[in-house]
């Protein structure tokens, strides 16, 4: 699974469902919806059978070692944290 944190280094497992300011993730992202009030920073795998949402209020950077495999779905949306 992968990695969450916000921007203090907390943990959470597997991923973060409410809003935090800044989401860091890593490993094999398979999360539906993956939420940041201010920021996404995206280092993971979507794997091909995989549907993510990353949703941001300000920016998501698909970081070095981000990848997408063919077949997945995957949305990127700036839009406030719910």
């Amino acid at each position: 699974m992968g990695e969450v944190s916000k921007s203090h280094h907390l943990k959470l497992s597997p991923y973060a469902s409410n809003c935090v300011d800044i989401l860091d993730l890593s490993g094999e992202l398979t999360e539906s919806v993956c939420n940041a009030s201010q920021t996404i920073n995206a280092a993971g795998t979507v794997p091909p059978t995989a549907m993510v949402s990353l949703q941001s209020g300000s920016e998501i950077f698909l970081v070095e070692g981000f990848t997408a495999d063919l077949g997945c779905t995957l949305s990127l949306e700036i839009t406030p944290c719910n």
